[in-house]
């Protein structure tokens, strides 16, 4: 609810608009390419702002204004995730990505890696860039600031492809693959 989508983005200390990148720690993560990134698409909404939630890499030049919040309950990460404008997660080296699946199945669209097992969670309800390329993250940011009515499409497309990832699916998986291992 609006609420506590308020209630969460006060206690964070940040205010809209905010793209949000979970956990972006160490090289891996490319914390440094996404914020520029960012910075370089930050003309296409005033006051913009990103929101890092979770472990982070120390604050270094940040092109734009960033907010780092640490840790929040699972609650409040829920109200984030549906206060932002997306969730940028263009690691250049993900495992599931938990992350970008949380976002769609809070209606939040995301920007994730391509080439990645996080381009196959996200489905066609993210968009996917090159993770080494600043441009094309930037030019994939630009285009969720400006373009409402194709992050409204994105999230509907996010919502209804987490919908399939449910614990009784991920069991009958699990048990496939450990059969197959035997």
């Amino acid at each position: 609810p609006p609420g506590e989508v308020e209630r969460a983005m006060a206690a964070a200390g940040v205010s809209t608009p905010y793209v949000l990148l979970i956990s972006p720690y160490g090289p891996r993560k490319n914390a440094t390419a996404m914020l520029e990134a960012l910075g370089v698409a930050r003309d296409a909404a005033p006051g913009l702002q990103a929101l890092v939630v979770g472990r982070h890499d120390p604050p270094g030049h940040d092109p734009l204004p960033v907010v780092r919040c640490g840790r929040v309950s699972d609650d409040a990460l829920a109200a984030l995730y549906s206060g932002a404008e997306f969730l940028l997660f263009a690691s250049l080296n993900e495992g599931f990505g938990l992350p970008v699946l949380e976002a769609l199945a809070c209606g939040c669209p995301a920007i994730t890696s391509r080439g990645s097992a996080v381009e196959e969670i996200g489905g066609d309800g993210v968009l996917v860039v090159d993770p080494a390329v600043i441009a094309n993250i930037a030019d994939a940011c630009r285009s969720l600031l400006t373009d409402r009515a194709a992050r409204d499409r994105l999230a509907e497309r996010g919502l209804a492809h987490a919908a399939a990832y449910t614990w009784e699916e991920t069991a009958r998986r699990s048990l496939r693959a450990w059969e197959k291992m035997a």
